[in-house]
């Protein structure tokens, strides 16, 4: 049969799949013989033999895949058809305004959510600074673009790097709402696994998803394995990524090892996405110093900041902003509300004497330069704790004073054993400079090494040390009265009492603290005789013990939490509680917002209302109070809530030092809270300097809009029922039995085919749904959602896609009812339709569906009155004359819809070409900015010292005799800066040939994947 001349092309390239005398063969090699003649070798596929020929006389085509199938009249069962067909639809990256996530993640999804990810997915690059308020829920917005990126296969490999403390909430958030399996690295993990490795390969490319701590993959040893040449990533995601901190202090400029560590990446991923609810702490040059770590070439200098470069690459948006699809505010208020307590002035004997031992102590620790250090963090600790709870400073003061006895036996061998490691002195290092930067567990452990952690010290000091402490702690043990502990089992009896329903969280500081609390609330009478529970979250337990600790809250009778720290990031208790206790005033101001967060998130129906407990009498509190209430005071004019900026106002302010130097000098408290509310002012007006001049816009949210492209995805996007049509049609059709459970939505999978069996596909499956109602009202453990990134799911479109198995599917043939068209045979041509930019990756891909009837004319709607996965079994179809009719005129037919796909593959292309020009232009915009920037600023360094070594040999007199070195060292710098200007043009022209291949976009020759013989009758 005559092949169409617009399928014929020579000389055949070597390696292309070629038709030879009816059979499938590939191209080994090609020779030019004279004239238009050619000799081929070709690998035929059937008997394995190579042979060559000469064409002409011998035909020689490309092998036209379905095409040739039908012309040897090897047709496919319809559902195989179905089931090939529709798989490559689910499969292909979809349209701008189409959506996988809508189907795949367990969450709610709001259309602030929505328009978020969809603005994201559908720029280029995909290198954005998401900055919305904290709840919010950027790491579901998060989750949903890796679903897209993943769907176009942009996210095989995937790093996240966030804070210690929420490292497994992430992964938890993954693997919960998008069925997303994420490996945690951590210092015994990765020990670990370098031992199983072999030396030379890196253990960041033995895992392609891993989720790990920024303070890990920050250490020199861990950032070099991470730099090692070919360790590339897809996507990377830094959380908190405000972390990432560079700053100026006059011409000098101090990179932490954070920021190195976001450099490095940032060189070695496509995708990059920073998070953070406070983006900026008012520092043009901190701001900057981030944002060009996302796009180098548009930010050069921080002079140059401007709303519409930072509105290119940032979301920001803030709680008050956000409305649901019925124009409600998602978010409910809160009110947080101060609660005054007075000590008895038998508590206060003790508060004051314990001062008066931590202000020695301290004020000793300045002056024991190698021990100062350690023994300030101890009396810090000591006078944290004395407020926390009388339970809490008593168990230290004993701790101590065992410590000290104990060395006071043997100096010697005690200074041995309790001086700290090096890893203890970097922990140690790291909780100064940030406290997050080590978790819960971590952190308990270094305060009890550093409780008992005595120095070098003479005889008489530490016998006077350890009669201060006896003192101490005899007074401990006579406290009769715990003001504290009284106030908040009054507020829990006052709340309980008027409603029963209620729920309580209650945060401290200290595990002593909290095991304090929960004995106590447990044996009060009103706990006893309703039978009521408490539970508790603390550093020292794992994250299943946690979770079940959540679970244990979400129990009727369970009414109070008693929770450190360790619950103030990645839990979340919304959804059965609105009510919190700060049982001390932390000193850390982050630490309000983090908690509050627990509560005051999406999802929350109910006002949240905090009460920060605080003592009156007590200076430290008296301080913290008032500077609250101060810094509340000047955030009121800020966008967003105050609450998640209180943090960010003392940016400068080491309140620990502040506190204890004004307890030291014995200052009053309002002369201190006064001095930090200045700072405080300082950096409000430079946030609201950035805020107004640079977020203003960007902080708009068009809800209307955002409705609008949430109705238009959802019309557009493949459904739960396209992923259950597709999953049961192939179960079904290949010998797996699907039974209902007994729960509404959910079914039973009863021997799963051994064709999909893979890394991850169970032979069973108990409980699953492709509902995402019903997976929402169930936890991932008891019901499985069935949707993209599901390994069954997932294994089903792979097997009914990929080429060179036992799944044919190319081509079939139907009978179709359809009275209107009765007699009429054609044929559906389905075609891949891509598009690529000179670098060779993918812009765009779709299906392209064509039916043509017997007589020539296409009519596109009439692919939808085809039967589609309304078949079970796989037996070939019997053609009919009608088929026969088709089938004679099949290569007539498929030119006409080879022209129509060819025409929509123009119209993608220049779709495509147009949106990548936008953005290309846009880049090289940036980039010749970011020349012209860099490169002005060389060469006025180089006008100043050339001036200044022109001076130096014009009056010798400046230079004292023998000084002429200072010239040398002049003409060293002026080569360092013709090296750097040398450096900065092979960047820029480098940068140049990028944007030159990626603005040019190529629609590849569409790919006939499957095509269906069709009868109407």
């Amino acid at each position: 049969m005559e092949v169409p001349k617009h399928l014929v092309e020579h000389p055949l390239p070597v390696g292309m799949v070629v038709a030879v005398h009816g059979q499938r063969g590939r191209v080994l090699s090609a020779e030019h013989i004279g004239g238009n003649r050619f000799r081929y070798e070709i690998l035929l596929e059937a008997s394995g033999h190579a042979q060559k020929w000469v064409v002409p006389p011998t035909e020689i085509r490309p092998w036209l895949g379905p095409l040739d199938v039908a012309l040897t009249r090897e047709f496919s069962p319809p559902v195989e058809y179905d089931l090939r067909t529709e798989a490559i639809r689910l499969s292909l990256a979809y349209e701008y305004d189409r959506m996988v996530s809508l189907s795949s993640s367990r969450v709610n999804l709001e259309p602030y959510q929505v328009d978020a990810v969809h603005w994201v997915v559908n720029s280029f690059p995909h290198r954005f600074l998401i900055a919305d308020d904290t709840g919010l829920g950027k790491t579901i917005e998060t989750g949903m673009i890796l679903d897209e990126l993943v769907a176009r296969g942009r996210a095989e490999r995937v790093l996240v790097l966030a804070p210690i403390g929420v490292c497994r909430n992430w992964k938890r958030e993954l693997r919960e709402c998008f069925g997303r399996d994420f490996i945690l690295y951590d210092g015994p993990y990765l020990r670990q696994l370098m031992e199983k490795l072999p030396p030379e390969q890196n253990p960041w490319e033995h895992h392609t998803k891993i989720i790990a701590s920024l303070d890990l993959a920050k250490r020199d040893e861990i950032r070099t394995q991470l730099e090692r040449p070919g360790c590339r990533w897809d996507i990377i995601i830094v959380d908190e990524a405000h972390k990432l901190s560079s700053r100026r202090y006059g011409s000098k400029t101090e990179e932490t090892q954070r920021y190195r560590l976001g450099r490095s990446m940032a060189e070695r991923c496509d995708s990059l996405l920073f998070l953070s609810a406070t983006p900026h702490n008012g520092d043009p040059y901190t701001f900057n110093a981030l944002l060009s770590l996302l796009d180098e070439f548009a930010f050069p200098e921080p002079e140059l900041l401007d709303p519409k470069h930072v509105g290119q690459i940032t979301i920001r948006r803030v709680k008050k902003e956000i409305f649901d699809e019925h124009g409600k505010p998602v978010f409910v208020d809160r009110d947080v509300k101060t609660w005054p307590v007075q000590y008895t002035s038998q508590e206060v004997e003790l508060y004051d004497a314990v001062t008066e031992y931590v202000v020695e102590g301290f004020n000793l620790a300045k002056s024991q330069e190698k021990e100062s250090r350690a023994i300030g963090f101890v009396m810090v600790l000591f006078q944290k704790r004395i407020v926390s709870s009388i339970e809490a400073i008593r168990l230290s003061l004993g701790r101590r004073l065992d410590a000290l006895k104990e060395q006071l036996r043997d100096l010697s061998q005690a200074t041995v054993a309790t001086a700290l490691s090096a890893e203890e002195q970097r922990k140690l290092k790291d909780y100064e400079e940030d406290p997050d930067s080590l978790d819960d567990r971590e952190r308990l452990e270094l305060e009890r090494k550093m409780e008992t952690l005595v120095p070098k010290l003479e005889r008489e000091l530490i016998e006077k040390e350890i009669a201060q402490l006896e003192a101490l702690t005899d007074l401990a043990d006579t406290m009769e009265v715990d003001s504290k502990k009284d106030e908040l089992l009054k507020f829990l009896q006052g709340i309980l009492e008027k409603d029963a329903s209620e729920k309580v969280l209650v945060f401290t500081e200290y595990t002593d603290t909290l095991e304090y609390l929960v004995r106590e609330i447990s044996q009060s009478d009103l706990f006893k005789q309703n039978n009521w529970q408490t539970c508790v979250i603390h550093g020292g337990m794992d994250q299943d013990e946690r979770e079940e600790a959540q679970r244990v809250f979400d129990q009727p009778d369970t009414k109070v939490m008693v929770a450190t720290d360790a619950a103030g990031e990645g839990i979340n208790l919304h959804w059965s509680c609105h009510l919190m206790v700060n049982y001390e005033l932390p000193w850390n101001p982050n630490r309000i917002e983090q908690r509050i967060g627990r509560l005051h998130r999406y999802g929350q129906k109910r006002e949240v209302k905090v009460y920060n407990l605080f003592v009156t009498n007590t200076r430290e509190d008296q301080i913290l109070e008032r500077l609250f209430e101060k810094l509340v005071q000047i955030g009121r004019d800020m966008p967003g809530d105050v609450y998640d900026v209180l943090g960010g106002l003392l940016d400068e302010v080491n309140l620990t030092d502040l506190v204890m130097t004004a307890l030291a000098q014995r200052e009053e408290p309002e002369v201190t809270a006064e001095r930090a509310a200045r700072a405080a002012e300082d950096r409000v007006k430079m946030l609201n300097r950035i805020d107004k001049e640079l977020f203003q816009e960007i902080r708009r949210y068009d809800h209307e809009r955002a409705l609008r492209l949430l109705d238009k995805v959802r019309e557009t996007s493949a459904t739960s029922m396209d992923i259950a049509c597709l999953t049961e049609a192939f179960l079904l059709s290949h010998g797996a039995r699907i039974v209902k459970a007994s729960k509404p939505g959910v079914i039973r999978v009863r021997h799963v085919p051994e064709e999909v069996r893979r890394e991850g596909v169970l032979t069973s499956y108990e409980s699953v749904t492709f509902d995402r109602d019903v997976a929402r009202q169930n936890p991932p453990d008891e019901v499985q959602l069935v949707a993209f990134g599901h390994p069954l799911f997932d294994a089903i479109v792979s097997y009914c896609t990929q080429a060179g198995t036992d799944f044919g599917g190319t081509t079939t043939a139907k009978v179709v009812e359809n009275r209107e068209r009765k007699g009429e045979v054609g044929s559906v041509l389905n075609f891949r339709l891509r598009c690529t930019d000179g670098r060779g990756a993918t812009a765009h891909e779709e299906l392209c569906s064509v039916y043509v009837a017997e007589s020539g004319a296409r009519d596109s709607s009439v692919v939808s009155l085809l039967p589609c996965l309304n078949a079970s079994d796989l037996k070939a179809p019997m053609l009919t004359d009608g088929h026969h009719r088709a089938l004679a005129v099949i290569n007539d037919l498929h030119a006409v819809a080879w022209e129509s796909a060819v025409t929509r593959s123009r119209e993608l292309e220049d779709c495509m070409q147009d949106r990548r020009l936008a953005w290309v232009e846009a880049m090289k915009e940036d980039l010749e900015r970011y020349a012209s920037t860099r490169a002005t600023k060389i060469r006025m360094q180089r006008t100043v010292i050339e001036e200044r070594i022109h001076q130096y040999r014009s009056q010798p007199q400046l230079l004292p005799s023998g000084q002429d070195i200072r010239i040398l060292s002049e003409e060293a710098r002026l080569r360092d800066l013709d090296q750097e200007l040398e450096q900065l043009h092979n960047r820029v022209a480098s940068r140049r040939e990028e944007l030159g291949n990626m603005e040019i976009v190529v629609a590849e020759k569409p790919e006939l994947v499957s095509l269906a013989l069709v009868e109407f009758v």
